[in-house]
Formats: C-alpha cells, sequence, structure tokens
C-alpha cells in the first residue's frame, strides 16, 4: 500500500522536475501556489499591510476566483480606512463578484453605513442590482439599517423598484417589521 507522504513526495519531484521549472534560473521561484498577499491583508483589515501591498505594485483592481476583489472584501467586511484607501487608488467601484453584488451591495446589506457613504462618495451606483435584483436600497431596508436607507436615498437611489420577486424596499421594511425604514421610504415617497 502507497502512503499518503510517499504519494505526495512523488508529487513534489514531478513539480521540481518540471521543465517550466527547471528552466528558471537559479534563486528564482515559480509562480505562487499560496495565498495572495494582497487579498490576505485586506481580509485581515490590516492598512498599514494593504499601503505595503500597493505601492509594492500590488494590483489593485485583481478579480479573484469568486469574482470579486479587494475592495467587495474590504466594503464586505466593514473596513472603512482599508475601503478609502482602495476607492482612492482607483478601485473599480462597480465590479460584480458571482452574486452580482458590487462592494456597495455588500456594505448596505451588512449595515457598513461608513463604508456605504465612502462608496456613494466616490460614485458608486445606488441602484446596481444583484442576482435577484435586490439594489442596495433593498438590502437596507431589509436589514433595517436607517442611516444607510437614507444615504441612498440622498443619492437618489429608486425607491420604487422592485426585485425578482415583486417587492420593493417599502415591501420588506413592512415585512421585516422595520417602522423606521418604512417611515422615511414613505417621506421619500415609496408606494
Amino acid at each position: 500500500m502507497i502512503s499518503l507522504r510517499r504519494i505526495g513526495l512523488c508529487l513534489l519531484m514531478a513539480l521540481f522536475a518540471s521543465p517550466a521549472m527547471a528552466q528558471l534560473p537559479l534563486g528564482q521561484q515559480g509562480p505562487s501556489i499560496g495565498p495572495d498577499p494582497f487579498l490576505e491583508a485586506v481580509s485581515r483589515g490590516s492598512f498599514e499591510s494593504v499601503q505595503q501591498q500597493i505601492n509594492g505594485g500590488a494590483e489593485v483592481n485583481k478579480v479573484y476566483p469568486d469574482g470579486g476583489t479587494a475592495l467587495i472584501a474590504a466594503a464586505k467586511a466593514g473596513y472603512v480606512d482599508v475601503t478609502d484607501l482602495l476607492v482612492k487608488s482607483k478601485a473599480r467601484l462597480e465590479q460584480k463578484d458571482k452574486s452580482q453584488n458590487t462592494a456597495l451591495s455588500w456594505s448596505a446589506e451588512r449595515g457598513h453605513a461608513d463604508v456605504v457613504r465612502i462608496l456613494l462618495a466616490a460614485g458608486a451606483d445606488p441602484n446596481t442590482l444583484n442576482r435577484d435584483g435586490s439594489t442596495p436600497i433593498i438590502k437596507a431596508a431589509k436589514g433595517g439599517f436607517v442611516e444607510i436607507a437614507q444615504l441612498l436615498i440622498e443619492r437618489k437611489a429608486d425607491i420604487n423598484r422592485a426585485d425578482y420577486t415583486g417587492l420593493t424596499a417599502l415591501d420588506w421594511a413592512e415585512r421585516n417589521r422595520q417602522p423606521n425604514i418604512v417611515r422615511i421610504l414613505k417621506q421619500a415617497g415609496a408606494r
């Protein structure tokens, strides 16, 4: 019976014996097979590390296997300083991940008002749609995030747009018993 250790050793030998590896100059490494240091720094919310990575040439708009970017990761986690740094470094605001959510969509869904404020000030689309037709205002209404709903209304979010189930932000706020959201949506003209 062949052990896993022996299989692993054989795989390593095959990798280092490959023609691609043989052609590298002495001391130079092949393509990285480990975690992406830039995304790791963003995921930890480490402003200094992210800044060092950007200064070192990190690709700010690199799209990862989930379709997301560093900006989406920072906004989703609510990292205000990192989000601001990425926006100032020309991160694409409208990049969508595989669920068709943008950084603004995620931050609205998760209740990160300061991140929403940064993204809107930079020009993020308040009416972007995700896979189920939800907009950031629908996400804010579902979660009861009053400050975010107000920010989106100020930026002309379409408060009467329905998602693919036919429900609007007002419908979701009523269903989820969010009276403060219901009030500000009605004041803004929601029907």
